[in-house]
């Protein structure tokens, strides 16, 4: 069966009730977004494994970013490289 957390960029929706006005994006993962705490209880035991892999995979790729700039320029890398590295990853 085909998960809803796996639509591509399709507009957000509760994966409860698909509703798609006053969502509030999970505190953990930052990504599945819900219309209240009650359809997040609810998604708990569906979600809650892929939640921790996205906040576990988010705090790596921030962790990551930080060392990148502070990182000082050097014949591999040009200074700031989120600006002027584009396509040199």
């Amino acid at each position: 069966m085909s998960h809803p957390y796996y639509v591509g960029l399709s507009p957000q929706r509760c994966p409860i009730c698909s509703a798609i006005a006053n969502l509030r994006s999970c505190g953990r993962c930052q990504v599945v977004s819900y219309c209240g705490a009650a359809h997040q209880s609810a998604d708990r035991s569906e979600y809650s494994s892929t939640c921790d892999t996205i906040k576990r995979t988010r705090e790596k790729l921030e962790k990551e970013e930080a060392t990148l700039r502070v990182m000082p320029s050097d014949f591999m890398l040009p200074k700031d490289v989120f600006t002027n590295g584009v396509g040199r990853f």
